[in-house]
């Protein structure tokens, strides 16, 4: 049976598994979501709108004729989410996977496409990690920025406002403050000059001090990074070794605070950041309606026919659900991000050099391309300078101009010369 490799093929594959590839670029398929016990909510087009209400207590008084207190109603508040859309553009070439059969489409319409369903889970997958590195630490001013080595970190984490950026933006404009009392300033609890148990003890003061809703509540979170977790639980051991230790059971759990959870994870970055809440009033909101803004679709590169060009598009955001001091407690200090996640793939690389720029040149004079497969034959020349002979490459070659036969992976090879005298005249040393 012949194995045809080509574009219908491909997006055959892609079509059939879309629904699912969706999912896994939106980051639906991350365990994180539910680690974080956040509110998930997948069907968003463009902007959601969360209404809330702000009241006054302590506004009822005895009854009294002709003496009825008059008090205002309260205050409606508009918290709104808006989806941004993140692309990505992935390429590749149809000829590393000519011998492999991955892209076979039955005459039944059936695929047989484990090697096709494992590239394209890796692409969406891909696409999910930078989505979300950027679930506490994006910030969508960074998308302004210029495309320079120096900011791709930045750029990285500008796809959309993370829940970090979010509450910075609500300490700046009042909305989360110490006088409302959804804010406890705790000073860096990672500081060498902190210990452990000074650390817990902060902790504990901070959980002691929120709303008492809030601190009443049938559960309550406190999102930390892992490093300050750990402070946190050597403190606790170290306070009251006589108390049932720490357990981590979909979180840690104390059993001087037994309606706390601590929850830690990767993404957090690090830092002395705490946020205290009732699950789910963190929010991950993106859109994977059928006939919504996320897809993945492949195409034939115009310019190389060889290469095929994905699109990964999805649609995403977050948002702090409350405010209220009733079911979310902040500090003022802030995190940074772990190194983000840049991916494990060394991209496939060929360039010819000299061990001594002074003895001559090396260049490629055919086959020279921006992406390269196995396979591909790369003619390359190497120039004596005056003094000098060619004596070989570095793969053992003497060949000159030399076809090198490309095996993927990063290459750099190297043309080599010896000394032949002072007086020698420049030349090209060759097979011929």
């Amino acid at each position: 049976m012949a194995y045809a490799i080509n574009l219908s093929q491909v997006q055959t594959v892609t079509e059939q598994l879309h629904t699912d590839l969706v999912s896994r670029a939106s980051m639906l398929n991350d365990k994180m979501l539910e680690d974080l016990k956040l509110t998930v909510t997948t069907d968003v087009e463009n902007l959601d709108k969360l209404f809330l209400f702000n009241d006054k207590g302590l506004q009822a008084r005895q009854y009294k004729q002709g003496a009825v207190k008059k008090v205002q109603l309260g205050k409606m508040i508009e918290n709104a989410a808006k989806v941004v859309l993140a692309v990505t553009h992935p390429q590749d070439n149809v000829q590393k996977y000519r011998e492999k059969e991955p892209f076979h489409v039955n005459p039944d319409g059936t695929t047989n496409a484990e090697q096709t369903q494992f590239l394209l889970n890796k692409v969406a997958e891909r696409h999910s990690q930078d989505v979300r590195a950027n679930f506490f630490f994006g910030n969508e001013a960074n998308a302004k920025l210029e495309e320079t080595a120096e900011n791709q970190v930045k750029l990285g984490l500008s796809l959309y406002d993370g829940i970090y950026t979010k509450i910075a933006k609500a300490i700046t404009n009042g909305t989360i403050s110490e006088a409302i009392g959804n804010m406890v300033k705790t000073g860096d609890l990672l500081a060498g000059s902190v210990t452990p148990e000074a650390a817990y003890g902060k902790f504990k003061a901070m959980y002691q001090s929120l709303n008492d809703d809030l601190r009443a509540a049938d559960e309550v979170i406190a999102y930390v990074s892992s490093a300050l977790a750990d402070k946190i639980i050597e403190g606790y051991m170290v306070k009251h070794p006589q108390l049932a230790p720490a357990t981590q059971q979909e979180g840690w759990k104390f059993s001087q605070m037994k309606n706390l959870t601590l929850i830690t994870h990767s993404a957090m970055g690090k830092g002395s950041e705490i946020i205290f809440a009732l699950p789910g009033i963190l929010e991950y909101i993106c859109d994977i309606r059928p006939e919504g803004q996320a897809n993945i679709t492949v195409e034939r590169n115009s310019d190389d026919h060889n290469l095929f060009d994905y699109q990964i598009q999805t649609a995403q955001t977050t948002r702090v659900r409350d405010y209220s001091p009733r079911v979310l407690c902040v500090n003022e200090q802030v995190n940074t991000p772990n190194n983000v996640p840049a991916g494990d793939y060394i991209a496939d690389v060929f360039t010819v050099d000299t061990t001594d720029e002074q003895e001559g040149t090396a260049q490629i004079t055919s086959g020279e391309k921006d992406l390269y497969a196995e396979g591909d034959i790369i003619t390359v020349t190497a120039t004596a300078k005056s003094g000098y002979k060619f004596a070989g490459w570095s793969d053992g070659a003497t060949a000159n101009p030399y076809n090198y036969e490309f095996g993927g992976g990063v290459v750099k090879l190297m043309a080599m010369f010896d000394k032949v005298g002072a007086d020698s005249a420049s030349s090209t040393a060759s097979s011929h």
